[in-house]
């Protein structure tokens, strides 16, 4: 049974790290039961490190409706991610990128057309009423 639970990992739960490459699946433990009694709770290992990329296709053969839930710390920040039929593996991506840079560009564009809109559009909304009344 326990063989058979290995392989089944194996083939239908694979970490790649940010080269590609799959992490070995190293083994199981099975904790203590705290949900619903048809839902088991497992430990498993694999060996390597940066996982990128996981695909899930556990219980896919059994249910189209099959989803997978994923709850991974990164950084500090908790992320839950979805497995399901069409959509079998996520990336993980860098929580600690710096995207200040992009809030800043935005509102300075954000800022400009303001500023434009604000010293134009008495001057538009004027002339628009003058080409109205003119015609």
């Amino acid at each position: 049974m326990k063989q058979a639970f290995e392989k089944y990992i194996r083939s239908h739960l694979i970490l790649k790290d940010k080269e590609g490459k799959m992490l070995i699946f190293k083994g199981f433990r099975a904790l203590e039961s705290s949900g619903h009694s048809h839902q088991n709770e497992y430990v498993l290992e694999y060996e390597g490190s940066d996982v990128k990329q996981v695909t899930n296709t556990i219980m896919f053969e059994m249910s189209d409706k099959q989803s997978n839930y994923h709850s991974i710390m990164i950084d500090g920040t908790k992320r839950t991610f979805e497995t399901y039929k069409g959509q079998d593996s996520f990336i993980i991506d860098n929580l600690s990128t710096n995207y200040t840079p992009y809030f800043i560009f935005g509102f300075v564009v954000i800022g400009i057309i303001g500023i434009v809109a604000y010293k134009y559009w008495p001057t538009a909304k004027k002339h628009a009423k003058t080409n109205i009344i003119e015609n």
